[in-house]
């Protein structure tokens, strides 16, 4: 098992206190264990960039020309959390876990990034690609977008995704040149 990151050991040190908060009706004995169990869920969702999953890449709902790209490793950071609450749901009334999932659900959404639907079909189409990557010619000529973008417009596509900043202010990159091959990276 991996270590914790340090933004884990953030987060725990974030939620202790609300958890502490919303269990003190309950015995000091499960409070501890229900903070070691979401410790232990943070351990097991680590958030090394060697292990990270790859992103989702999902269309906003309510947000024309916005897509956002999550680590899959965060979804089931997510899923998890919220399995965890629901397994101490018997022992203490639900809204007891509000905070603590609150928090979580604040956390998920500052590990995603903002891109538009320009920036996502040229994602797409780098993900499919064959494994040794794809040229920028293929690129353009495999896009499906209404109107199909120069090579030129393709290449600023492509040098936007290389910075992008997550919601939490950190930079990232979602694709990777070798000479005249671009490849998605952890798309």
């Amino acid at each position: 098992m991996e270590r914790p990151s340090a933004t884990d050991a953030k987060t725990m040190a974030e939620l202790e206190p609300l958890l502490a908060s919303a269990l003190s009706p309950v015995d000091a004995e499960l409070r501890a264990q229900v903070i070691q169990s979401l410790r232990g869920v943070l351990d097991e969702h680590g958030e090394s960039s060697t292990s990270r999953g790859k992103r989702r890449l999902d269309r906003s709902l309510n947000e024309e020309n916005t897509y956002y790209i999550v680590h899959d490793t965060d979804l089931q950071l997510l899923k998890a959390s919220v399995s965890l609450a629901i397994s101490f749901l018997p022992v203490f009334k639900p809204l007891t876990a509000l905070p603590a999932l609150i928090a979580l659900l604040y956390r998920y959404r500052r590990m995603r990034a903002r891109i538009d639907s320009e920036q996502a079909a040229v994602l797409l189409c780098l993900r499919n690609a064959p494994p040794g990557g794809s040229t920028l010619e293929e690129i353009t000529s495999r896009l499906a977008l209404r109107s199909t973008p120069s090579s030129e417009r393709v290449l600023e596509i492509l040098h936007s995704l290389r910075n992008v900043e997550l919601a939490n202010g950190t930079l990232t990159s979602f694709v990777a040149q070798s000479g005249d091959v671009w490849l998605a990276s952890d798309v």
